[in-house]
């Protein structure tokens, strides 16, 4: 990020740069840091968002809810990521399969067990 971030505000590709911040995002969240990765992807929504960062977007946002369901914070970036709003909204994207390479780390709740 900060080689993006040195780059002039002129010169500097934002869509690259949203993506590197979903990309990192992606990686925390598969680190165990689901707050810190929920808050890459908002600042990478926050800036241009175009087709290829929708994607992305989406791929953040899957990993987020097969790792961390429960999470309030992950709900909202799904949200964010299915209906946005705003002038910079992003287009509903549809969601996809889960990839065999993400590893579920919560367990849902057992409906038989009270």
């Amino acid at each position: 990020m900060a080689l993006h971030e040195a780059v002039p505000a002129g010169s500097r590709d934002l869509s690259r740069e949203a993506i590197a911040r979903i990309d990192l995002g992606i990686a925390l969240a598969e680190l165990g840091v689901p707050d810190e990765a929920i808050g890459q992807g908002r600042l990478a929504l926050a800036s241009r968002v175009v087709g290829s960062v929708r994607s992305r977007a989406a791929d953040l946002d899957m990993v987020l809810a097969v790792r961390y369901p429960r999470l309030p914070a992950a709900r909202e970036f799904h949200e964010a990521v299915r209906h946005p709003r705003g002038s910079n909204a992003m287009r509903a994207v549809r969601p996809r399969k889960v990839p065999f390479w993400i590893q579920v780390t919560e367990t849902a709740p057992d409906p038989g067990a009270s």
